[in-house]
C-alpha cells in the first residue's frame, strides 16, 4: 500500500462560567479531528434559539457534505433537556456529547452527522424553559470518530467575577479546532479569546451566550 498524508484534525469544546453581580458566564469547549490532507476545519452554516419557548425549532443551512451538526444550548441552572430531534427530512440523529451541567448556568451539547447539505432543516429541542443557545456545522472532521478522546475534554469553568475567566484544556490529537461557548447572566459585552473568530456573537437574554473558535495546525503523517 502507498504511503498517504492524512490529517488527524479534531474538534475541541470548552465550556467557560463567570459569575459577575448576581449572573453567571459558562465556557465549555470540546473537540473534532478530520482526515483531510489539504485543507482544514471549517464552520459550515449557523442558528441561533435565544429565549425560545419549548418546544423550540431552529432552521439551519449548511453547504457541504459530511458535516458535524453540533447543538450547544445554555440555561439557568435547574432546567433539563428531554430531547434534540431533527423534525425535517434529513433524518439527522443526535448523540449526547456533554450532559446538561454547571452551577448557576447549565451548559449542553448535542452532535449529530449530515451526510448532505441542509437546507433550512428544522431541529426541535425540547426543555423545562427556554431555549437559548446555537447550531453549527463543523466540515472537514473525522465523522467516524469526531472529537478528540482526551480524558480532559470536553472541558468546563467558572468565574465569578468581572474579570476574565480561563479555561485549560489539553488535546491529544493534531490539528483539532477549538471551540468556546460562553453563557452569562449579566455582562455586557463577551470578547473572544485572542486568535478566535466568531461563531456567534452575544445573543439571547437570562443568560445570553456567544461561541467563538480557532483552528490548530500542526500537520502530522501516517501510514495507510
Amino acid at each position: 500500500m502507498a504511503n498517504k498524508t492524512s490529517l488527524n484534525r479534531s474538534l475541541v469544546l470548552v465550556l467557560l462560567a463567570m459569575m459577575l453581580a448576581g449572573s453567571f458566564l459558562l465556557v465549555y469547549v470540546p473537540s473534532v479531528q478530520d482526515a483531510r490532507a489539504s485543507s482544514g476545519l471549517s464552520i459550515d452554516g449557523t442558528a441561533t434559539a435565544s429565549s425560545c419557548t419549548s418546544p423550540c425549532t431552529t432552521d439551519i443551512t449548511t453547504s457541504d457534505t459530511n458535516d458535524v451538526i453540533v447543538v450547544m444550548l445554555g440555561f439557568n441552572s435547574g432546567v433539563t433537556v428531554s430531547s434534540v430531534v431533527d423534525s425535517g427530512s434529513a433524518g439527522l440523529t443526535f448523540s449526547t456529547r456533554f450532559a446538561c451541567a454547571g452551577a448557576d448556568r447549565s451548559m449542553c451539547e448535542y452532535y449529530a452527522i449530515a451526510a448532505s447539505p441542509l437546507t433550512n432543516e428544522p431541529i426541535q429541542i425540547t426543555g423545562s424553559g427556554n431555549i437559548n443557545g446555537f447550531i453549527f456545522g463543523v466540515n472537514g472532521a473525522d465523522t467516524a470518530s469526531p472529537f478528540d478522546a482526551n480524558s480532559g475534554l470536553p472541558n468546563e469553568a467558572t468565574q465569578n467575577s468581572a474579570s476574565s475567566a480561563a479555561c485549560t484544556v489539553s488535546t491529544s490529537n493534531a490539528n483539532d479546532m477549538i471551540i468556546t461557548e460562553v453563557a452569562d447572566g449579566g455582562v455586557s459585552a463577551i470578547t473572544n479569546p485572542t486568535g478566535f473568530s466568531t461563531i456567534v456573537p452575544k445573543s439571547g437574554g437570562a443568560p445570553s451566550f456567544a461561541g467563538a473558535y480557532r483552528q490548530f495546525h500542526r500537520y502530522s503523517q501516517r501510514r495507510q
